[in-house]
């Protein structure tokens, strides 16, 4: 038997790793003589290794034909009866043939579990060009959700599932049901404020909780009636059935499958532990849904098992070993929260360990007792008030992008000093000086480009974002975003960065695009200096940067009370216009102190107005006459931006001219003047 165990062991994790890189391939992917190439590489090593076994192998030949089906388009069908099984507030989400497709509806009524007769153009979305901020189409990318159907024609069907039924006859004001049974996170206060915690997969608890739950029903309740402690496949039904009403979810789904795979493996008595055992659990959530793959859950449970699995954890009860465990998890948990957040929690072990008990003892009051709103409200409102608590008490450490490579190797170390402490090697004061070092490395890492000297604009639609940083200097010179575009992209740029202060913002005027995302930067930093174009001074320093401001108030069109700044910095000339015109720039040409400023030109120009035809000028631009020309702007229904004749007036002057035209963010060195695309990156 224990020979049976270790064959089905080494199988599985065959298996499993086969699956993995199956996923991976066929998502980043596209050319299909290339995949099955891949395929069958795969494949052919598994059939060698697995020898006297073709279950394994076919099963995983089935999962490699499924994915190409779906990779080729070949079940995509645009009429027909589609199965809305999710919604949001101006859209729904379509099933049919195992293929999802999504569908604005705007403000029609849809329910989720009805079937609706449809017919429509189907659009592949696109991968998105924005890299920080919230992005509907990577949203619905990462959740599986590869196609749009447009200019569509549809009926109701009069055909319904049981989660039609039961969603609309469990609907309830109940907040406590709504977070933790349904699910229901999106504008959830309790749910938002431990995101912002860091602490949000405390609400998918319920994978715990399930266990907990297990055991109270079959441990303790029907510990004696061997009748009532047969019913487990009931209750596993019922788990199932719980988990197809809320949308098969990750944390369920492994609960479901860890809890039957024990009862199986007792009832055959398979000695299947550690690795072995988790290999076919994870095999078997993958086959169902493979895009758990790339799910935080999944790889949060992928690295504890590395550290947790095979008696590697500090196991005996003393409160010593509590402490080891703890600090360990921490440890853990900080280069996870830096790679997904790009900062880290300190006291997240303290938080998590004041709220789990709370939040298991809500989930299973929430379950067993769903009648008792009062109750219900008051466990919602206490969790609500602690999470604010902890908000207030809440102290992190903003890190920036840590590349993979680096992570790979703290871990490594981290695990090298875990096993030094519980094996007493002789050599363990060597391997935590290098966790030591490798742990500051990894909290300094984007603090070490200390001589960055910079502008950077981001892609924002047809808004401006740019960042100036100079040395340990930041400058904000507008903060907004076009329509459609996330209001949290500068905030969510600066954290990549791993920038931890600022030190001056200067918004050009009062036009939303030039200040909305204000609000997202405040509640991350704190801004030393905010000047408008009502309290900015003619002059600003703040080291080697030295700011011009010139505004003019009180005109009819916004666009000419935005400031207009000159920076210095190190005699390199940058010239900021906000919105302006061509009526200021003329002023501007009237005025000698801005014109012994510029001298024979300037290096670097923001272009006025987003390149609109209302700025730039002819005479302006000749007589600033610029090297390197930045314009934040797309062309859109109602906006023809950046417009030709501006083109054409910055082209005549030989000016260098990068706009970022809904898909590109650019970095102008200062000291060389030289411009570089950025991108998001992860090795």
């Amino acid at each position: 038997m224990q020979f049976i165990s270790r064959y089905i062991s080494n199988s599985f994790i065959n298996i499993f790793l086969s699956i993995v890189l199956t996923i991976i391939i066929i998502n980043f992917i596209d050319n299909i003589f290339l995949i099955i190439l891949c395929f069958a590489f795969i494949w052919l090593i598994n059939v060698k290794s697995i020898k006297n076994n073709f279950i394994l192998p076919l099963i995983l030949l089935f999962f490699q034909l499924g994915c190409l089906l779906l990779k080729s388009g070949i079940l995509l069908t645009n009429s027909g009866n589609f199965l809305i099984v999710d919604k949001g507030s101006n859209y729904i989400i379509l099933k049919k043939y195992f293929v999802k497709y999504y569908l604005r509806v705007g403000e029609l009524e849809f329910k989720v579990g009805e079937f609706i007769k449809l017919e429509g153009e189907i659009e592949k979305i696109n991968k998105p060009d924005v890299y920080w901020g919230f992005n509907f189409n990577e949203y619905l990318l990462r959740n599986g959700i590869n196609y749009e159907i447009k200019n569509y024609a549809y009926t109701k069907t009069n055909i319904y599932t049981i989660r039609y039924f039961i969603f609309n006859s469990l609907k309830t004001d109940n907040k406590l049901i709504n977070l933790f049974l349904f699910q229901n996170k999106k504008t959830d206060n309790l749910y938002n404020n431990l995101l912002e915690l860091g602490l949000s997969f405390l609400i998918n608890l319920s994978g715990l909780n399930i266990f907990i739950i297990d055991a109270i029903i079959f441990k303790v309740l029907f510990k004696k009636t061997k009748f009532l402690k047969k019913t487990k496949p009931l209750f596993l039904v019922f788990l199932f059935f719980y988990n197809y009403i809320i949308g098969f979810k990750i944390f369920i789904s492994k609960s479901l499958v860890s809890i039957s795979l024990r009862e199986y493996k007792n009832k055959k008595k398979i000695c299947l532990e550690g690795w072995s055992f988790q290999s076919i659990q994870w095999t078997i959530l993958l086959i169902i849904k493979p895009i758990y793959l790339f799910n935080i859950g999944f790889v949060y449970s992928i690295v504890f098992s590395f550290f947790f699995i095979n008696k590697y954890g500090f196991n005996n009860k003393s409160i010593k070993s509590y402490i080891k465990n703890g600090l360990l998890i921490t440890a853990i948990i900080m280069p996870l929260q830096a790679f997904y957040n790009y900062k880290i929690h300190i006291l997240t072990i303290v938080f998590q360990t004041l709220l789990t008990p709370i939040l298991s003892f809500s989930f299973i009051f929430s379950l067993f007792f769903p009648c008792f709103v009062n109750v219900s409200n008051f466990l919602y409102l206490l969790l609500n008030n602690i999470s604010k608590i902890f908000l207030e008490l809440n102290f992190t450490i903003i890190v920036g992008h840590i590349p993979l490579v680096l992570i790979f190797f703290y871990f490594i170390t981290l695990k090298l000093t875990q096993i030094s402490i519980i094996y007493s090697i002789n050599k363990r004061f060597i391997i935590r000086i290098s966790m030591l070092l490798i742990s500051t490395i990894f909290l300094q890492f984007n603090q070490l480009n200390f001589f960055d000297s910079s502008i950077y604009m981001l892609n924002v639609g047809n808004g401006n974002s740019f960042l100036i940083k100079d040395k340990n200097k930041i400058l904000i010179m507008d903060a907004g975003a076009g329509y459609g575009y996330s209001e949290t992209i500068f905030k969510d740029f600066l954290l990549y960065k791993g920038i931890r202060k600022i030190d001056a913002v200067i918004i050009s005027h009062n036009h939303n695009d030039h200040y909305n995302q204000l609000n997202s930067l405040k509640s991350q930093y704190k801004i030393n200096y905010l000047y408008t174009n009502d309290n900015v001074p003619s002059t600003l320093n703040f080291k080697n940067i030295n700011i011009f401001n010139f505004v003019e108030l009180n005109h009819k069109d916004e666009n000419d009370n935005s400031i207009v700044s000159l920076i210095n910095i190190n005699n390199k000339k940058m010239l900021f216009m906000g919105d302006a015109t061509k009526k200021i720039e003329t002023k501007l040409l009237n005025n000698e102190f801005f014109l012994t400023l510029i001298g024979p030109g300037i290096d670097f120009l923001q272009v006025g107005h987003h390149g609109s035809k209302t700025s730039s000028s002819e005479v302006f631009i000749n007589k600033v006459n610029p090297f390197t020309c930045y314009i934040s702007g797309k062309k859109e229904k109602h906006k023809n931006f950046p417009n030709k004749e501006t083109i054409e007036t910055l082209t005549n002057n030989n000016c260098n001219i990068f706009v970022t035209d809904d898909k590109d963010n650019f970095k102008y060195n200062i000291k060389n003047s030289s411009t570089s695309k950025i991108k998001k990156t992860f090795i």
